[in-house]
């Protein structure tokens, strides 16, 4: 292991909020030896947790690391706290998989997911060693600096962090990062400079070089084109190929956005509603098969061991094969732990079938997104939904069970009115009305401000002021209110700040840069948003924020023109007149709209062939097992296990250790009994939780199994423990006995000091001996509590290698072995976690010896 791997896991992980952000021990990544090997680093400008929700993330760290020559590793943008100690104890920006510092990759490439990421990708380059500007960088030497790229749904307009980047790929990234990466091998080998690099590199389909683009400003500073000759670049589009999607999906260790397994069934929308950027992006649309999205269903979870499957899309219940789809998925795991969620479920196009496969699992809540208050509304914003649409879809999921309902709407929409407020306010307080008769229905309302996006029909439209929003957020909170309803919304800085970045051009990369030196971070966080800050940056630098806020003419030059995502600017303008008309265009399938797409693809040709549904009345007559009001069964098969912690597992808590054993246990289909009630959990019983960042030879947990339970216990538990893990001993459990957590009452441990620390510690083991009492304060809560430590430390010794430590339980009660270090050996937080700890021995003191709990049983 290098220098750097252990100075994270000594120094920074053990002080850090959430380490298993940092420690890259999941299970199904890939780690590949660098040399000779073209490497790239793929960041996501966000926590660890929301990184890694993103499908996109994993689909191109899988099509990446197929290939021998190919090294792809993962990282996200350390939290405030955690890059604050990078920065004190000298950490570089790593990866995950090698701990290698990001200045050391061939490529980085970033996900632009959303506009307020932007200082992010500053703390990344920044804790990496790397300038900011492309222009800072590699001005002599064409290797010095790793090649920084950028892709994503928001380099649909690259240009207010245009200057940050040495290119930009436009679209889908399945197929072109692979030629990209290859023309960069040809050219790294050469003698080329960086400008010859990446001259040579635009000459790609859909690849956008900034520095060869120069916008074009007026004597009052605005953008008015970019100088001539350019050519416009063309977004990528792929075809949805199953050796695309990882089979083996990496499985976090600890709780992320999204917890789930997650297939997709089809990318982009024909609905065209004209607020929505994604909508327009991901033309045209896609459809998977439906032979294809089982097996990645069945791989997504076999391989993972999660619980729950979300199959995603713009627009599930569109799927051309929907109903035969929730067949197969109802016929396959009725009958299982899977909770299946669909997410972008839309009211109009909703099924009883859809509710009822959705039924199988916990009814956590429906989402569905009527977005604006009025009819009139809705058809400026081509989204025909109406109230009685949403009573239908209460009436089919209601009596099923479902107590939470979302609602999500926006406001600040072009052509709105105060009257579209009210209109608003009387449609969320009929749906809470008419919920009632189905009992207490709690209803949560999201309120989102509009931000006008590039590349959609309102790309023209004005943003709401601040006064204009909150005026509008002031008559919903004073008209809605029922009883079980509940109103959020948006911080409307928050999304104007957005929808400056989102029209933004270059001058807007002096903004952000100066923002991140003031202290801007994580500004998508609302308890980071710093919006004073930022009227502050926009002052001193004489920049007019209303020249992206204002409506524009459609005649005007945009900072985006010069990308081409195959739709006519001229149907733009169609639809923006429609607006204003306030007049439908129907859905794609029904009715070619001639956006431009339909010259270049065959749409009808992407969609997947037609499957005519089996019938679901035959298929729900199968027995689905019900819910047992019993909290927790008596299992007829027993099982006390022995397992090890490995160094792998030392950041792992209890509840997480829980959530990665339930994931195992599926994974592997090892038939352990579960509770009953409406979230089944795995019959366990555990020690004591091990103490954070130590090791364990010896960790104790009773398994009940099935009665019907036909396995092999050691062929099962070496499975079940497994990755972080390492399965020791078994025996069964055929009388009454302690839960292990009861039973145990001393666990020893051994700790490996550093040489030429034999002396001190021999001194303060004597010290301590000599000692009747060593009281110490130990803070609850509020207050303090004075306690003898003494009585607890039954063991102090020295071996001549190592230490030995062996604390006691008295009614339940103990020390904690970092108390020890502190009171004993006057061995602060900060160094106790430098020192190698092993639990060796645990179980219960009888007289002299130590009875292990599997001994205690046979």
């Amino acid at each position: 292991m290098t220098e750097l791997y252990n100075k994270i896991e000594s120094e920074l992980l053990p002080f850090v909020e959430k380490p298993l952000r940092y420690a890259g021990s999941e299970e199904n990544i890939i780690v590949k030896d660098h040399d000779k090997k073209i490497t790239i680093l793929l960041i996501y400008p966000d926590l660890y947790e929301i990184g890694m929700a993103y499908k996109g993330f994993h689909i191109l760290y899988n099509i990446l690391n197929k290939h021998d020559d190919i090294v792809c590793e993962r990282a996200f943008v350390p939290a405030k706290e955690a890059g604050t100690m990078m920065r004190e104890k000298d950490i570089p920006f790593f990866s995950l998989e090698t701990r290698t510092p990001a200045r050391e990759f061939d490529i980085i490439g970033f996900t632009l997911p959303y506009e307020l990421c932007f200082t992010n990708i500053l703390e990344v380059l920044e804790l990496s060693g790397i300038p900011f500007l492309s222009s800072e960088r590699d001005k002599n030497s064409a290797t010095s600096y790793p090649l920084i790229i950028g892709g994503g749904a928001n380099a649909i307009n690259p240009e207010p962090v245009a200057d940050l980047f040495d290119l930009f790929q436009i679209g889908d990234g399945e197929e072109m990062l692979l030629k990209l990466i290859e023309k960069y091998r040809s050219l790294k080998t050469g003698k080329n400079s960086k400008s010859e690099q990446l001259s040579k590199l635009s000459k790609l389909d859909s690849i956008y070089v900034p520095s060869l683009y120069s916008p074009i400003y007026d004597e009052n500073n605005k953008f008015i084109g970019y100088e001539e000759p350019y050519k416009k670049v063309t977004k990528a589009v792929t075809s949805l190929e199953p050796q695309n999607y990882p089979s083996y999906p990496i499985v976090p260790l600890m709780d992320i956005s999204h917890d789930r397994a997650s297939v997709e069934i089809m990318r982009g929308c024909n609905r065209g509603c004209r607020f929505c950027q994604a909508g327009y992006y991901y033309r045209p649309v896609r459809e998977r098969s439906l032979p294809e999205i089982m097996e990645q269903t069945n791989n997504a979870l076999t391989n993972s061991g999660w619980n729950e499957l979300s199959l995603l899309s713009l627009s599930t219940s569109d799927y051309t094969n929907i109903t035969p789809l929730l067949e197969e998925l109802y016929k396959k795991y009725a009958n299982s732990h899977i909770n299946l969620s669909f997410p972008s479920m839309r009211a109009e196009s909703f099924t009883k079938e859809i509710a009822l496969v959705a039924s199988l699992g916990r009814k956590t809540s429906f989402t569905f997104a009527p977005e604006a208050g009025s009819d009139r509304l809705r058809r400026v914003i081509n989204k025909p939904v109406n109230l009685e649409d949403i009573y239908d879809v209460l009436d089919i999921i209601l009596p099923l069970g479902w107590k939470n309902i979302k609602l999500y709407y926006m406001i600040g929409l072009p052509y709105e009115t105060d009257e579209d407020m009210y209109e608003m306010a009387e449609m969320i307080n009929a749906i809470g009305k008419y919920s009632r008769k189905y009992g207490n229905i709690n209803i949560k309302i999201s309120i989102s401000p509009f931000n006008p996006k590039p590349h959609t029909p309102f790309q023209w439209a004005k943003q709401a002021t601040l006064e204009e929003l909150k005026h509008r957020v002031g008559i919903l909170a004073k008209n809605t209110g029922r009883k079980g309803m509940r109103l959020n919304w948006r911080d409307p800085e928050v999304s104007v700040l957005e929808a400056i970045f989102s029209r933004g051009d270059r001058k807007l990369t002096k903004a952000i840069i100066e923002a991140y030196k003031r202290g801007a971070l994580f500004d998508a966080w609302s308890e980071n948003m710093d919006f004073d800050l930022w009227k502050k940056v926009f002052k001193s630098l004489k920049i007019d924020v209303n020249e992206y806020l204002e409506d524009k003419p459609t005649e005007n030059p945009l900072p985006w023109d010069i990308i081409d995502i195959g739709i006519n600017k001229e149907y733009f303008i169609d639809e923006w007149d429609k607006a204003k008309k306030e007049a439908f265009t129907e859905p794609c399938r029904e009715k070619c709209s001639l956006c431009g797409i339909e010259k270049k693809y065959n749409c009808n040709e992407l969609l997947t062939k037609k499957v005519d549904p089996k019938g679901f009345g035959e298929i729900i007559k199968q027995p689905v097992l019900g819910h047992d009001a019993a909290s927790v069964p008596k299992a007829s098969i027993r099982y006390r296990v022995k397992y090890k912690r490995l160094p792998a597992s030392r950041f792992i808590s209890q509840r997480n250790l829980i959530t990665l054993l339930e994931r195992s246990i599926n994974k592997h289909d090892i038939l352990v009994e579960y509770s009953r009630g409406y979230h089944p959990l795995p019959v366990f019983s555990f020690g004591h939780p091990l103490s954070f960042g130590v090791t364990s030879n010896c960790e104790y947990i009773d398994i009940g199994f099935k009665e019907y339970y036909p396995g092999t216990i050691k062929e099962d538990m070496e499975k079940l423990f497994s990755n972080v893990m390492e399965f020791v001993d078994a025996t069964e459990i055929k009388d009454k006995v302690l839960h292990p957590m009861h039973f145990i009452d001393y666990n020893e441990y051994l700790i490996d000091i550093p040489d030429g620390a034999a002396e001190y510690f021999t001194e303060m083991i004597i010290k301590f001996r000599s000692k009747e009492k060593l009281e110490f304060e130990r803070k609850h809560k509020k207050r303090f509590r004075k306690i003898d430590l003494v009585p607890y430390a039954k063991k102090l010794e020295f071996d001549g290698d190592n230490i030995i430590v062996g604390i006691r339980f008295i009614e339940g009660k103990s020390v904690k072995l970092s108390e020890v270090f502190e009171h004993v050996f006057k061995i602060s937080k900060e160094d106790y976690y430098k020192y190698s700890i092993i639990k060796v021995d645990s179980g219960k003191i009888l007289g002299d010896k130590v009875l292990d709990p599997i001994t205690a049983i046979k």
